[in-house]
C-alpha cells in the first residue's frame, strides 16, 4: 500500500470530509494529466487564443484587413501576384454556362439549349450597370474582391428603371459592391441588423443594407454614417448576391484570404528592401586612407587641403605619404542566403494561401513529376473546391435568374416537351488543368475512354470546352475535309491515310 493511500486512510477515520476532498482533488489531477498538451498552462510562452464568435472577432478585424489587404496588393509584387495566381486558377478568363435543359423523355433539349446560350452571350457582353465591364470581367473582379477583401456584394437590378440600360433582350443588369458599402458596425437587435445584414430569428438573411455612395468618397466616418439611416438603402436578400469567404461556422461577413499571411508578406517587403538598398551601398565602392594614430618620424603633417584619388584598373597608388594605407569597406552584399530564404518564406505564403508556390514565384525549375504533383494536389484541394463555392454564390444564381427571367419576359418560350424541373440545368466551366506533358496526358485520356473510365464527354469537359460545341465543329470540320475529298489519319477506314 502506496504511503498516500495509508495517509488518506488515516484522515477518512479523523475528518471524512477533507478524505473526500483529496479523492476529488487527485481525479482532477489525473484527468488533467490525460488531456491535450496545448491545452496545458504554457511554461516558456504566452497562450494566445481566440475569443469570441466569428461576427466579434470579424467586426473587430474587418475593415483594418480590408485596407491592409489592398495595400499589399496596390504595392508589394507577391502579394499581388497570389491573388493573380488564384484567380487565374479559378475563373481564368471567366465561367462559360452550358445548358443542360432535357425533355420529358431524357433528351438534352439541343435547340433551347443554343437558343439560351446563344443569348447569354449576348447579354454577357455588357452585363454591369456602368457599362464597363462583360460577364468574365465580372466574375474575375468579384473574386479578386471576395479573395483580397473577404467578400464582394452583387446586385440583381430586373426590370426596366430609370438610367438603367439593360443589354440584349433580357431585361436584366448587375450592380457590384465593395463589402464598405455594407456597414460593418450596423446593429439594430430590434431589426435583427448583424453588421448590416438582417436575419430572421433562424439566422437565414432577409435584406442588406447598403449605403448610397462609397463610404470613402466623403466624410464623416463610418459611424456618423451607420446612424443615419437616409445614407443607406435596404435590398432584398433575393436580389442580392454575397460571396463570402469565411472559416467559421455562424459567420456574417467574409475574411482576407490573406489574412494568416499579411504579417510575413510585410516581413519580406520589408527585408527584400532592406537588402536592395544593402546592395546599392555595396555597388558603390568606397575607400579610406589609413594613418598612424600618433604622429612618428616616418608620418608627414596634415594639410588643410582635400585630396582625391581617380580610380582606374591596374592602378598603382604612388601619391601616399608615408605611414598611410589604402583601405576599401568590405561588403557581404548581394547576401548569398537570401533566395533561399525568400523561396522559403514564399513557400510558406502558398501554403496559407492555398496557391501553387511554382506559380506564385514563378519557379520553375522542378522535375515533371515533381511539378505534376504540385499541379495535381493544388487543382484538388484549392481551385476546384474555390471554383466551386465561386459558382454557387455567383454563377449559377445569376444563370437561374437570367432564365427566369428569359421566360418571364417572352425573349424565350418554352416547348411543351420541355421538362421544367430541367430549366436550370446547366454546366459551369472554368479554366481546365493545364498539361505539363501533352502527348502523354492525351494518350492517357485516350486509354481512360476506350476503357469505358470515363466518358468523351467528360474529357472534353476536364479540359474546359463545350461537348456539344465540339461535337458540332468535328461534324462540320469532317464535312468540309470530306466535300474537299481528304482523308485523314483521324478517320476511320481502310483508305490511306493523308
Amino acid at each position: 500500500m502506496s504511503l498516500g493511500k495509508r495517509i488518506d486512510d488515516v484522515i477518512g477515520v479523523l475528518a471524512p470530509g477533507w478524505q473526500a476532498k483529496r479523492a476529488r482533488a487527485r481525479l482532477q489531477v489525473t484527468q488533467y494529466q490525460a488531456a491535450y498538451d496545448a491545452a496545458k498552462p504554457p511554461r516558456s510562452r504566452p497562450s494566445k487564443q481566440s475569443r469570441g464568435s466569428a461576427d466579434v472577432v470579424t467586426g473587430q478585424a474587418g475593415p483594418r484587413l480590408w485596407q491592409q489587404a489592398r495595400y499589399l496588393e496596390e504595392n508589394h509584387d507577391l502579394a499581388k501576384g497570389v491573388i493573380d495566381v488564384l484567380v487565374g486558377n479559378i475563373v481564368g478568363k471567366g465561367i462559360q454556362v452550358d445548358p443542360q435543359i432535357r425533355t420529358t423523355n431524357g433528351d438534352l433539349a439541343e435547340d433551347l439549349n443554343r437558343q439560351l446560350r446563344e443569348m447569354y452571350d449576348r447579354w454577357g457582353r455588357s452585363p454591369d450597370v456602368t457599362g464597363e465591364m462583360d460577364i468574365g470581367q465580372i466574375w474575375r473582379m468579384s473574386l479578386r474582391t471576395a479573395l483580397r477583401d473577404g467578400e464582394v456584394f452583387s446586385q440583381i437590378v430586373q426590370g426596366h428603371a430609370a438610367g438603367i440600360r439593360h443589354t440584349g433582350k433580357v431585361p436584366m443588369s448587375l450592380e457590384l459592391f465593395e463589402p464598405d458599402f455594407v456597414p460593418l458596425d450596423l446593429y439594430d437587435d430590434r431589426r435583427g441588423i448583424i453588421q448590416g445584414v438582417e436575419k430572421n430569428k433562424w439566422g437565414r438573411t432577409r435584406a442588406f443594407h447598403v449605403y448610397k455612395e462609397h463610404p470613402g468618397n466623403r466624410q464623416p466616418l463610418h459611424s456618423t454614417l451607420s446612424m443615419d439611416p437616409r445614407s443607406y438603402r435596404r435590398i432584398p436578400a433575393d436580389r442580392m448576391l454575397h460571396i463570402k469567404f469565411c472559416n467559421r461556422l455562424h459567420q456574417t461577413r467574409g475574411i482576407s484570404i490573406l489574412a494568416p499571411v499579411m504579417t510575413r508578406l510585410d516581413d519580406i517587403h520589408d527585408y527584400e528592401e532592406s537588402e536592395r538598398v544593402a546592395a546599392r551601398v555595396a555597388a558603390a565602392l568606397t575607400g579610406y586612407i589609413k594613418k598612424q594614430d600618433q604622429p612618428g618620424p616616418m608620418s608627414a603633417p596634415d594639410d588643410d587641403e582635400p585630396r582625391t584619388f581617380s580610380l582606374e584598373p591596374g592602378m598603382v597608388f604612388d601619391t601616399l605619404r608615408p605611414g598611410e594605407d589604402v583601405g576599401t569597406i568590405k561588403s557581404e552584399r548581394p547576401n548569398s542566403q537570401l533566395w533561399e530564404f525568400r523561396k522559403s518564406q514564399i513557400q510558406a505564403v502558398a501554403a496559407g494561401t492555398g496557391a501553387s508556390y511554382s506559380s506564385s514565384a514563378r519557379d520553375y525549375d522542378g522535375s515533371y513529376s515533381s511539378q505534376r504533383q504540385e499541379l495535381v494536389e493544388q487543382w484538388s484541394q484549392t481551385y476546384l473546391p474555390l471554383r466551386a463555392w465561386f459558382i454557387a454564390h455567383g454563377p449559377r444564381p445569376v444563370w437561374e435568374r437570367f432564365v427566369e427571367m428569359a421566360v418571364r419576359s417572352g425573349a424565350v418560350e418554352i416547348p411543351p416537351d420541355v421538362d421544367r424541373d430541367t430549366l436550370y440545368n446547366a454546366d459551369f466551366r472554368g479554366p481546365a488543368m493545364p498539361w505539363i506533358d501533352p502527348q502523354d496526358e492525351a494518350e492517357a485520356a485516350v486509354t481512360a475512354t476506350r476503357a469505358g473510365f470515363t466518358s468523351r464527354r467528360q474529357v472534353i469537359r476536364e479540359r474546359g470546352d463545350s461537348p456539344s460545341d465540339v461535337t458540332r465543329e468535328i461534324i462540320r470540320d469532317r464535312q468540309q475535309t470530306a466535300d474537299a475529298g481528304l482523308v485523314l489519319s483521324s478517320d476511320d477506314g481502310s483508305q490511306e491515310k493523308a
